[in-house]
């Protein structure tokens, strides 16, 4: 008897060990894991352009081209990842926007460490571009914000009323110190952060070292590593990004050898793409034309999107040019009904938001008296090569999705 209660109880203790193992909470960051994964990031299919990310004590250094950015960590207690922009008077507006551009840097060490705590890259980009989108292109209302205007289009006339809110991009350089101690405070603060999902991390911003023609201002990034990183598991799945399309389920299969191309042309217009993959590269040469090239060995599925609310599902296949044999252009043809019916998607209030993607233009070149608006705290980052819509993203931007992400495409 006493052997059994004993061989009970030590089944039971295995048990509750097993349990508590399974379910632990977080894996601890250390520097050779963080870089582990972010080399693992800067050595993928997706870093075409050929960033460098090296990771020393207690900096993460990113190049890109001819520049250089630095972003600090600190593992100490909760990974804590930091950029820090520094603005003067005198500075340009192109400067300015340059500077605090890359203030979404510190995001990098996110994705990293979540990505060591279990989340793919590919549930990662779905969890946080369609955050970052939402707030990077909301109208963010304030009655103390600056509006940017650009002056120096041709054919542009100044009010003969002056309104003080409103900065000419001719006359930034006096009144940078302005626009920065209206939208940035010495305190931190919160600009994103998913407390109320799944609460994972915070980005927030502050001013430092200020003086009165300068300061600094600091992104930092913060990752609670008690949250439940297996919440974002299938999250890219259901954003809508289908892996599941295959060469025998597809509308269109394309298959290309490498520098070979493919024409598809339609009677419709063609309205973006959601790509899925590697070793292609499309490019619309109008509304009733795109062209697809295959850039190296690989592949790629998705959708191709065509007015009015039509989505074919696309299988691309690159291979090896073995022999380099000439190549014939491959011809293909999407017919859509010339007077489509009624569309099936709910209409008002029942409407799904994820029913069509998501028409969204930004950094459009100004027209004459077009005005630009600066309100936001983030930075005010274009979108290029990720999921949904290419909305051009800044250089620090590319940097971090473009390595990560470049998969992800959708052009509007």
């Amino acid at each position: 008897m006493i052997k059994k209660v004993t061989l009970l109880l030590l089944i039971s203790l295995l048990i509750c060990s097993s349990f508590f193992s399974c379910y632990a909470t977080s894996v601890p960051v250390t520097k050779e894991n963080l870089t582990s994964t972010l080399q693992k990031f800067a050595s993928s299919d997706a870093n075409e352009k050929n960033y460098q990310i090296e990771v020393s004590d207690d900096v993460i250094n990113i190049t890109a081209g001819s520049k250089k950015y630095s972003v600090t960590y600190d593992l100490s207690g909760k990974p804590k990842f930091s950029f820090k922009a520094s603005v003067k008077k005198g500075m340009t507006y192109e400067e300015f926007e340059e500077q605090t551009d890359c203030l979404i840097l510190p995001i990098i060490g996110y994705i990293a460490t979540a990505n060591i705590q279990g989340a793919s890259l590919d549930d990662l980009v779905a969890y946080l571009l369609p955050m970052y989108f939402q707030y990077a292109l909301s109208s963010v209302s304030s009655g103390n914000a600056y509006t940017i205007v650009d002056d120096t289009v041709d054919g542009f006339q100044k009010p003969s009323v002056a309104d003080p809110k409103v900065i000419y991009v001719s006359e930034f350089s006096e009144r940078v110190m302005d626009f920065v101690n209206t939208i940035y405070k010495n305190s931190n603060q919160v600009v994103l952060d998913d407390t109320s999902k799944y609460n994972t991390f915070k980005l927030s911003m502050k001013k430092e070292n200020e003086q009165e023609n300068s300061c600094d201002i600091v992104s930092t990034v913060e990752v609670n590593l008690d949250a439940d990183f297996s919440k974002l598991e299938g999250l890219s799945k259901q954003s809508g990004q289908n892996t599941d399309i295959t060469k025998e389920n597809a509308d269109l299969v394309v298959d290309l050898k490498v520098g070979q191309k493919c024409k598809i042309q339609t009677n419709g217009t063609f309205n973006g793409y959601q790509l899925f993959g590697s070793g292609y590269d499309y490019q619309e040469i109008n509304d009733k034309c795109v062209e697809i090239t295959g850039t190296k060995v690989g592949t790629a599925s998705g959708y191709i999107i065509l007015n009015p609310d039509i989505k074919k599902s696309v299988y691309i296949n690159v291979e090896e040019n073995s022999g380099n044999a000439p190549l014939d252009t491959i011809s293909l043809t999407i017919n859509v009904p010339a007077e489509p019916t009624e569309p099936t998607e709910p209409k008002g209030d029942n409407k799904k938001e994820d029913e069509q993607p998501p028409k969204v233009q930004a950094q459009q070149t100004p027209s004459a008296g077009a005005s630009k608006q600066v309100v936001s705290v983030l930075p005010k980052a274009g979108i290029k090569n990720i999921v949904y819509i290419v909305i051009l993203l800044s250089i620090a931007s590319i940097v971090i999705f473009g390595i990560l992400t470049k998969k992800y495409k959708d052009i509007k």
